[in-house]
């Protein structure tokens, strides 16, 4: 068990001929899928993904939860209640108002100079995912 998150890729990053042929299916999270069933093959060429990250297994989300809460100069909101608030949640999005507050929450960590390899890192992923999800116009996504 443990904590990954992604962005979905935008219907409009997919060419024309395969655009056509697929459907939203969460307006939340920017989730695709096909209209019709297609071949396995056809399927693992289209991901619709478009940055998927491993944050940890539950122990690492503990400590770095706490390390966050000892580390960081400003206040973690987002962090704590919509990352950290478990060491394993799935289905849970991240909106571009928590996405700007994420960052600003970020910086603060980044501030504190005293980061670890494994809060570098996580600082490092969370990074990746907010510049995703704000190439593909979707939140970041808990799965």
């Amino acid at each position: 068990m443990g904590l990954d998150a992604a962005v979905f890729k935008n219907l409009q990053s997919f060419p024309p001929q395969i655009r056509n042929r697929l459907r939203l299916v969460d307006v939340r999270t920017g989730e695709l899928d096909f209209i019709e069933d297609v071949s396995p093959e056809e399927r693992s060429e289209n991901s619709f993904v478009a940055i998927d990250e491993r944050i940890g297994n539950a122990a690492t989300v503990h400590w770095l939860a706490q390390e966050i809460q000892q580390s960081s100069r400003v206040g973690c909101n987002v962090l704590l209640s919509a990352v950290f608030y478990s060491g394993s949640h799935g289905g849970d999005v991240l909106t571009a108002a928590q996405i700007a507050i994420l960052e600003q929450e970020l910086d603060g960590i980044d501030a504190g100079g005293e980061e670890t390899g494994l809060l570098s890192d996580f600082v490092a992923t969370m990074r990746r995912l907010i510049a995703a999800s704000r190439e593909e116009g979707n939140p970041i996504v808990f799965v």
